[in-house]
């Protein structure tokens, strides 16, 4: 693996000029990977007199390229064993196998482990490197277990990258029982790297698009409603319908790639990421209207449009959004209990093309 010269390479093909500071990153992420999977083996590690990081935090602002530099690792990295979750989708994954675990009749040795720790062997059992986006813990159940889910990952030797906008310490900070979740952040400053990307004054790549997304924003219903009508017109119209953990879902106005939908429909429904994985992995582009300006009266919803935004992108969803506000004016809270809405203003401007669908 020679992520500098792949870097370099993929700089040439699109035309880039290579970042320092993320060719300095991609430096710092091959050395500790190599020094790790060199000394995985115990005797090596016994004659170490310093025990190799077991994986790496890389946080900074929005739109620094912390995922495109976790991703651009994930793809060169040398291993098969490997899996990259956005951090909503792994927790989903992990409570459904808490539940399973805890459900399962007891097997072999197992009787005695307790389910979290049979969820970090299993997941040991099955890679050797995961890579995690966007960590950012609001959820008092999925704080109470990193804990003890990445000190079983740490004892089984399998190497961690992990993306966030907060530093370790900011994680959760105010939580219910955060006295019980700081074991956790204590244990990621040992055991991993942490690097931090750029400052507030670097520039945000995402919004070196504003200019030109920004007027996706502000289309008229009237526009949407042409632009997905000559969809329905190639593809022919279907309701879209979801079965998710025996919940059903149905969505009116679709196609077989595109989705027409009222933000009342996704963000003021229960719903939570498994439900907005599906709708992500199943169409290509989606039409969001109606999409109000968030803050501290509906906290819940703005919760959940975070939540769908953020699956939108990790699977390359196009989208095109009806409101009255741009990003920036989506979300007012300026007050200690407000979400963490930078990144998704962010993501918004990046996510909306705008060029005509035609």
């Amino acid at each position: 693996m020679d992520l500098l010269k792949s870097y370099t390479n993929l700089c040439k093909i699109l035309d880039w000029v290579p970042d320092k500071g993320h060719q300095s990153i991609l430096s710092q992420l091959e050395i500790t990977f190599n020094r790790f999977t060199k000394n995985r083996h115990w005797y090596n590690r016994w004659r170490l007199k310093e025990i190799p990081y077991q994986g790496v935090y890389l946080w900074g602002s929005v739109g620094r390229g912390k995922t495109f530099l976790m991703d651009f690792f994930f793809d060169e990295a040398p291993l098969k064993q490997k899996e990259r979750w956005h951090f909503t989708e792994f927790m989903q994954m992990v409570h459904q196998l808490l539940a399973e675990f805890s459900h399962a009749p007891s097997q072999q040795n197992t009787a005695t482990l307790q389910p979290i720790i049979l969820v970090g062997q299993h997941l040991a059992n099955n890679y050797q490197l995961i890579c995690i986006d966007e960590f950012q813990v609001t959820e008092i159940g999925d704080a109470m277990v990193l804990s003890r889910l990445f000190n079983q990952l740490i004892e089984s030797n399998v190497f961690v990258v992990a993306t966030s906008n907060k530093s370790p310490t900011d994680l959760y900070r105010g939580g219910l029982h955060y006295d019980r979740f700081f074991s956790f952040v204590e244990l990621i400053q040992s055991k991993w790297q942490i690097i931090q990307i750029g400052n507030e004054q670097d520039q945000d790549y995402r919004r070196q698009r504003e200019s030109l997304a920004v007027g996706s924003d502000l289309k008229s219903i009237y526009d949407l409603q042409i632009q997905f009508q000559k969809i329905v017109y190639r593809e022919g119209h279907e309701s879209g319908n979801f079965l998710v953990y025996k919940r059903h879902l149905i969505f009116p106005h679709a196609t077989p790639t595109t989705l027409w939908v009222k933000f009342s429909e996704l963000c003021e429904q229960a719903y939570g990421a498994a439900e907005y994985h599906a709708i992500a992995q199943f169409y290509k582009t989606i039409f969001l209207v109606g999409v109000p300006q968030m803050g501290p009266q509906n906290r819940d919803e703005t919760q959940r449009f975070i939540t769908l935004i953020d699956c939108l992108y990790d699977n390359n969803v196009r989208l095109f959004l009806q409101s009255n506000y741009t990003p920036d004016q989506l979300y007012k809270d300026t007050g200690p209990q407000a979400l963490p809405f930078e990144r998704t203003a962010s993501r918004l401007v990046q996510m909306q093309g705008e060029e005509a669908l035609g």
